[in-house]
């Protein structure tokens, strides 16, 4: 194992931990959507741990676009997480932010856009 899986691999346990824990212990909406956030880090970490482990290009292929899937979230995710933190009343500008992650979501996983061989 290098070090970039390894990376992938302790940056997905901790993740995966806290996760957990703010499903798990956490009584407020605000607790929840950090253990969103929590999972979509996980999903990056996977990717990044698989993506140093794999072999075969196209099984690199398919867990680069899961680690995207994480990454293209974490932003996202972490600008909620302030904006409902700091009580910021811009629903327009979270809505904006989800109707673009999603757009790139879509191509991310159905297009050559982001990975290409």
């Amino acid at each position: 194992m290098n070090i970039f899986a390894l990376s992938g691999l302790l940056t997905a346990i901790t993740s995966c931990a806290m996760a957990l824990l703010m499903f798990f212990k956490g009584k407020h909406s605000l607790n929840y959507l950090w253990g969103v956030f929590c999972v979509s880090v996980m999903m990056w970490g996977i990717g990044g741990y698989k993506i140093a482990t794999t072999t075969d290009p196209d099984q690199a292929v398919l867990w680069w676009k899961i680690a995207y899937t994480g990454v293209i979230f974490i932003p996202i995710l972490f600008t909620h997480f302030v904006h409902k933190f700091l009580n910021i009343k811009r629903q327009w500008l979270i809505w904006t932010i989800y109707f673009i992650g999603f757009f790139f979501l879509i191509a991310n996983l159905f297009t050559d856009l982001f990975i290409d061989e």
